[in-house]
């Protein structure tokens, strides 16, 4: 469950067995480029025909803006229960907000533009970076539950459900988007 605050615009996760959002801090703090890109691998080069990382920045905006106009109408805790809960299934396997069947390339690198393009609509959203990070978590913890996800991957030492290269991948795409400098396909 996710309780959006509106008076400060932060999204938090209440999720059964989290004790609170873990720490980004064991993470690169994304080095940059000269034109202020995260440094690592090309997301965009794997975009295929699935959604560029400016149009999941943008689809963020209006789910942020959703938020705080639907509390105007409900309390706040309804509005961001029922707008962030629907949002879940949107970014699961196969829905509307999944990048990686659009995607090309290997596995590896569907998934790392798809969690690239996750940390770019968080961001556009006005949700904190850790949130976004314990929503994967959450999202990997069931995933791992049902199917046995990431079992030959390296899982990260905060964000213990998802893989370290998920994780990093989000924050560059959160970080290239707050710094307007998302890539291009």
């Amino acid at each position: 469950m996710y309780v959006f605050n509106l008076t400060n615009g932060t999204a938090t996760q209440y999720c059964a067995g989290f004790q609170g959002p873990p720490s980004a801090a064991n993470y690169s703090a994304s080095p940059t480029t000269p034109g202020g890109r995260s440094t690592g691998p090309n997301y965009c080069a794997s975009q295929g025909s699935a959604l560029s990382p400016q149009q999941y920045a943008a689809k963020g905006q209006d789910f942020g803006a959703g938020i705080v106009a639907m509390g105007q109408s409900y309390s706040p805790d309804v509005a961001s229960s029922f707008a962030l809960g629907s949002l879940a299934g949107q970014f699961s396997k196969g829905g509307s907000l999944d990048a990686q069947p659009g995607a090309t390339g290997n596995p590896f690198q569907k998934a790392s533009y798809g969690n690239y393009v996750f940390g770019a609509f968080f961001a556009g959203a006005g949700v904190p970076l850790a949130d976004a990070l314990t929503a994967a978590n959450a999202y990997g913890l069931k995933q791992q539950m049902l199917g046995g996800a990431y079992t030959t991957q390296t899982l990260g030492p905060s964000y213990t459900h998802i893989p370290a290269a998920n994780v990093q991948a989000i924050i560059n795409g959160y970080n290239d988007a707050s710094r307007g400098t998302l890539c291009h396909h």
